[in-house]
């Protein structure tokens, strides 16, 4: 079969970049026999064409900021026909809905069938008609319609008309390779960063430092936590999105950032990520609600992958984690005290936490990225037979 991706792709710093990386490795892992393409955008990449670390083929061929995808369409068509074209969809890179709806009529001259995954669902009753209507109109285009939540799932059943086109497949599940085998300090040493000791205990959220984050609440919850217990809470990543210029000021304390918080202000690479996930005691996820948009988190799966207590809220893009281990959610957001009670109940009962971390082990095994693709592979083959 051959398969082509519109998609971001690293090193653009993109969660759906990352996502694509880590699918594209586990249909590697299944399939040896694939022939894989990736029409990416033009972030850094200067050849005209590349081979990547799975054996994929990169063409750079569109740029997030432009709504004219004629030059994507031709090396399409000059690099085709393929089976399928499975476009990984996030409004702020495909935000045109004129171009974007013409790139898929134009696609359908050069596969068998398209298929594009909604990262972000547009809830009907809550935004303007324009921008539903621009999703309902990517419905109607596509042979295949892939989301990852059940809060996705069920949005889209009211808005489209062919429910066969619909079809829900988890996020994938990074299994976490560093787990044992490196340690606080040895992180620490690797980054640069000011002294951690092994018998630390490290708290950490994170990703892109964007407002929707609840970093500023972590931050204020960390204050009560070390009144009564002495923790670390380690922050990295890079600003995202609306606002994100205020984020470093949000994790101040009287204009500084405390001495128990570790800022590691860049864009960690996979490796790097990793790692520090593997040596952190507890993962926290204080997120807050994006009115009317479903989607679910990257770092949510990353953090399941490696095997760790998980503390979130009550949001949308967390709803996996409420589904599976609802006593690990915070109800109430934005409230500081009820995230400290919470870290500071997992630190005097970290026995009984146990078994939740048991459930969200056999979740992370269950949605690893090989089981992930084998359900892409089946979905390609049926819309593939469907439209021939």
């Amino acid at each position: 079969m051959k398969i082509a991706y519109v998609t971001t792709y690293p090193p653009t710093p993109c969660g759906i970049a990352e996502y694509t990386s880590y699918l594209i490795e586990g249909l590697r892992n299944v399939s040896g026999s694939l022939e894989i393409y990736v029409f990416s955008d033009s972030y850094l990449k200067k050849k005209s064409y590349f081979t990547g670390h799975f054996g994929e083929i990169i063409i750079p061929a569109f740029q997030k900021d432009n709504s004219d995808y004629s030059n994507l369409v031709r090396l399409i068509g000059e690099y085709g026909p393929f089976n399928v074209v499975h476009i990984q969809h996030e409004y702020g890179i495909f935000p045109s809905p004129q171009g974007f709806i013409k790139l898929l009529r134009d696609l359908k001259k050069h596969t068998d069938a398209t298929a594009v995954t909604l990262h972000t669902v547009y809830h009907k009753n809550y935004f303007d008609q324009e921008k539903v209507a621009y999703q309902e109109r990517i419905l109607k285009n596509v042979d295949a319609v892939v989301v990852h939540s059940s809060l996705q799932e069920f949005e889209l059943l009211v808005q489209m008309e062919d429910h066969r086109k619909l079809y829900r497949i988890p996020h994938g599940t990074k299994i976490n390779a560093y787990l044992g085998k490196v340690t606080k300090e040895e992180f620490a040493r690797e980054l640069g960063l000011e002294i951690i000791r092994d018998n630390d205990f490290l708290i950490t959220s994170p990703g892109f430092l964007r407002i929707d984050k609840g970093l500023d609440v972590l931050v204020r919850a960390m204050e009560i936590v070390n009144s009564k217990y002495d923790a670390k809470l380690v922050i990295s990543g890079i600003e995202q999105g609306k606002h994100s210029e205020r984020i470093i000021d949000f994790i101040k304390v009287n204009g500084k950032i405390p001495n128990h918080i570790i800022l590691i202000h860049k864009f960690l690479n996979r490796e790097e990520l990793e790692k520090l996930l593997a040596v952190v005691d507890l993962i926290v996820m204080p997120y807050r609600s994006r009115s009317g948009k479903f989607s679910v988190s990257g770092i949510l799966h990353l953090a399941l992958g490696s095997m760790k207590p998980i503390i979130g809220t009550r949001t949308d893009r967390l709803i996996e984690l409420y589904e599976i281990a609802p006593d690990l959610i915070v109800r109430v957001l934005d409230d500081p005290k009820e995230i400290a009670n919470k870290i500071i109940d997992f630190m005097e009962n970290r026995k009984e936490y146990e078994v939740y971390v048991d459930i969200l082990r056999n979740y992370a095994l269950a949605t690893s990225w090989e089981k992930v693709a084998l359900k892409h592979m089946k979905v390609y083959n049926e819309i593939v037979k469907r439209t021939s």
